[in-house]
């Protein structure tokens, strides 16, 4: 018997999953949704950041510095499209890599199914900088609250390239419950096949649904 039956009788335990995070690491970043910069595989949202330009390149430094899953030859021919000025040799290099185009530059993946995810500010520059010279610049993470009926409270972190769906995995294991016992959705969207980086794009504290089956 699968775990979410159709049956009328069966009694889902359905809580809120409070999404606690600041947006790519400790870097204010807004993203523009309605306005695109860059072209072809560069595309990405407009954003921008009260940070310096300085520290902004220090942020991308660490990017790149602390990309251990996946192919190191994939991230390092990544990094070659993305800081190549001409869009013709950009091009030519990525199709070279032969990686399945999910979203862009945003998300690709590689012949054995790796995911490689790079955020906005990776790929384009800002509309703006600002002069706000951080003390300290991190990784990218997002922390997610977890509490509800039925469910052990727990504060998760999820990295910058982790698989969003990944939440799942630990949220089961936590409540004692299989993985594919438990679904996540933002409304009625299915999100388990999410990244971290899309949650960039939701406002702060957004709320995401975790559903159980009573099995």
């Amino acid at each position: 018997m699968g775990c979410f039956p159709s049956s009328r009788s069966d009694t889902r335990v359905s809580t809120t999953v409070q999404v606690v995070f600041q947006k790519a690491g400790n870097m204010p970043l807004t993203i523009f949704t309605n306005k695109t910069v860059g072209k072809g595989i560069k595309a990405t949202q407009a954003w921008e950041t009260s940070w310096t330009k300085s520290a902004v390149e220090k942020k991308r430094l660490l990017f790149w510095e602390n990309r251990h899953e996946g192919n190191p030859q994939i991230w390092g021919h990544l990094r070659q499209v993305i800081t190549e000025s001409n869009e013709q040799t950009s091009n030519e290099l990525f199709m070279h890599l032969g990686l399945t185009v999910i979203k862009g530059l945003l998300l690709t993946q590689d012949s054995v199914g790796v995911m490689y995810n790079i955020p906005p500010y990776i790929i384009s520059n800002p509309d703006n900088y600002g002069n706000i010279t951080p003390e300290k610049i991190s990784l990218d993470e997002v922390l997610l609250d977890v509490s509800g009926q039925g469910v052990n409270t727990m504060r998760i972190k999820m990295e910058a390239n982790e698989a969003f769906g990944n939440l799942k995995y630990k949220i089961a294991e936590t409540n004692g419950k299989a993985p594919q016992c438990v679904k996540l959705l933002l409304g009625e969207m299915d999100i388990e096949d999410w990244h971290t980086p899309d949650l960039l794009n939701l406002p702060n504290f957004a709320k995401i649904v975790v559903k159980f089956s009573n099995k």
